[in-house]
C-alpha cells in the first residue's frame, strides 16, 4: 500500500475509535497516533522528490542545505573563533569528564546505596513536558548547538555537506550539521576538539545567560513584593473548577491577607480536606470546600496555579498572558539547554549517532594511546553509559540495593 493510502485508514480507524469508543483519549493516543500520520506524510513527500530523506526502520534522517550560506558568513571570522575555541574546548573536555564522573557515580548508588535515582524520560512535549513551551525550548537547544558545532566547523575550514535532523518516528530526535568527515579527521587535535565542544558548550552559555537575565525579568514585570498572588491555571476537576478564573488575583484566604506567594503557601499548607474557606479576589468573594490531595490525603487542595502578579503598568501594556508567556518560555529554554548540554557531553554512542561527550572523549584518549584503542575504549565506555541509564530506568533484579 502506498502511505497517503495507509495515513487514510490509521486516521479513519483513530477517528472512529475516539469518537466512539474513548470518550476522551489520553495525551499519550493523542501524541501516537498523530505521530503515525506525521510519519505516513513525510514518507509521502519523500516519495515525491520533495524532500531528502534516509529511512532506517523507524528513523528518518532529513537533509537540507538551506542554512550553509549563514554559516559560511558567520565561520569567516576564523580568528575571533579560534581565539574562544580555546576556553571552548576546555569546557568540552571539563564537562564530559564531569559527566563520566557522575554516571559512575549514578553506578555506585544503583550498587550499593539506598538511593533512589530519578529514572529518565524522554522529552515529548505536550506529553512529559509542556507543548508549546517544550517546543520552543527544544528548537533553541537544537539552532544553537549546531549553528555552533557549523560556525567552528567553518572557522577551522572543514566544509559542510549538509544540514538537517533526526526523526524516529515524527517525533524529534535532534537536529544536525553534517561536516565532511575527512576533513575534519585530517585537521589538528584542536580544531577536532573545538568543534566536537562547540554545541554543548554554547546550549550551556545559552542556559547560564537566560537564567541570569530571569531574575532581573521577574523583578521587572511582576510584583514580587506584594499584590497577592495571579492565578495563572485552574486544575481541571477540582474544588476551584466552577468558581474561580485564570487571571483572577486572590487577595485574601479565610480572612488572612495575601500579599506575596509565601503567604499563600503559608496559608493552603494548613487547609484540611473537606474545610469550606472564603476567598477574595480582585473580581469579588467567593468560597469553596477543598478536596484532599492525592500526594498528601490530609491536607486540603484548592486547585489553583499561582504566580505573581503583573505589574499594574505592564499589564497596561502588554495584558497578562505575554509577560507569563515570556517569562515560562525562558524558563524551559534555560533548563532544556542546561539538560541536553550536559546529556550530550555524554560520551555515549546509539550506533547510528554519537553524542559530542562520545568523540571527545576519544580525542582525549588519542593523547595517551593509539587511535584504533582509543576509539575502542570510547566504545567500551559508552556501552557501560548506556547500560548505567538503562538499569536506572528498568532496575533489573541483579542490582541490589542496599538498605
Amino acid at each position: 500500500m502506498r502511505n497517503w493510502q495507509w495515513f487514510v485508514i490509521i486516521a479513519t480507524l483513530s477517528a472512529l475509535w475516539f469518537g466512539l469508543v474513548k470518550e476522551k483519549p489520553s495525551k499519550l493516543e493523542v501524541f501516537l497516533v498523530g505521530s503515525v500520520l506525521l510519519w505516513l506524510v513525510i514518507l509521502e513527500i519523500a516519495e515525491k522528490g520533495r524532500l531528502n530523506v534516509d529511512r532506517y526502520a523507524v528513523f528518518l534522517i532529513i537533509k537540507t542545505e538551506r542554512g550553509k550560506h549563514l554559516i559560511d558568513r558567520l565561520g569567516r571570522h576564523r580568528r575571533f573563533w579560534r581565539l574562544i575555541g580555546y576556553p571552548v574546548a576546555f569546557a568540552g573536555i571539563a564537562g564530559t569528564l564531569f559527566m563520566v564522573g557522575m554516571f559512575l557515580l549514578a553506578l555506585y548508588f544503583l550498587l550499593s546505596s539506598s538511593v533512589d535515582l530519578l529514572q529518565p524520560k524522554p522529552l515529548v512535549p505536550g506529553y512529559t513536558i509542556p507543548f508549546w513551551y517544550g517546543i520552543i525550548g527544544l528548537i533553541s537547544v537544537l539552532v544553537v548547538h549546531e549553528l555552533a558545532h557549523g560556525v567552528f566547523a567553518r572557522a577551522e575550514r572543514v566544509s559542510i555537506k549538509s544540514l538537517g535532523i533526526a526523526l524516529v518516528g515524527a517525533l524529534p530526535l535532534g537536529a544536525f550539521v553534517e561536516p565532511d568527515e575527512e576533513e575534519l579527521k585530517k585537521s589538528p587535535w584542536l580544531s577536532q576538539l573545538r568543534v566536537f565542544s562547540a554545541g554543548s558548550v554554547a546550549n550551556l552559555l545559552l542556559a547560564f545567560l537566560v537564567s541570569l537575565a530571569m531574575p532581573f525579568y521577574l523583578a521587572g514585570v511582576f510584583e514580587t513584593a506584594g499584590g497577592g498572588v495571579l492565578i495563572v491555571g485552574v486544575v481541571e476537576g477540582s474544588p476551584a473548577e466552577e468558581v474561580l478564573e485564570k487571571g483572577m488575583v486572590i487577595k485574601k484566604i479565610q480572612d488572612q491577607a495575601i500579599e506575596t506567594m509565601e503567604d499563600f503557601y503559608r496559608v493552603v499548607v494548613e487547609l484540611k480536606p473537606g474545610e469550606r474557606i472564603s476567598i477574595v479576589t480582585d473580581r469579588g468573594s467567593f468560597s469553596l470546600v477543598t478536596a484532599a490531595r492525592e500526594d498528601i490525603p490530609e491536607r486540603g487542595f484548592i486547585g489553583v496555579r499561582t504566580f505573581f502578579p503583573v505589574k499594574e503598568d505592564v499589564r497596561d501594556y502588554l495584558g497578562v498572558t505575554l509577560p507569563l508567556v515570556i517569562f515560562y518560555s525562558m524558563y524551559w529554554i534555560a533548563l532544556l539547554n542546561q539538560a541536553i548540554g550536559f546529556v550530550n557531553l555524554a560520551p555515549l554512542h546509539l550506533g547510528i549517532a554519537a553524542t559530542d561527550g562520545h568523540h571527545i572523549l576519544r580525542l582525549i584518549l588519542e593523547k595517551f594511546v593509539a587511535g584504533n584503542h582509543a576509539e575502542r575504549i570510547s566504545a567500551y565506555v559508552s556501552v557501560t553509559m548506556v547500560l548505567i541509564i538503562l538499569f536506572s530506568i528498568f532496575k533489573p533484579g541483579f542490582v541490589m540495593v542496599g538498605g
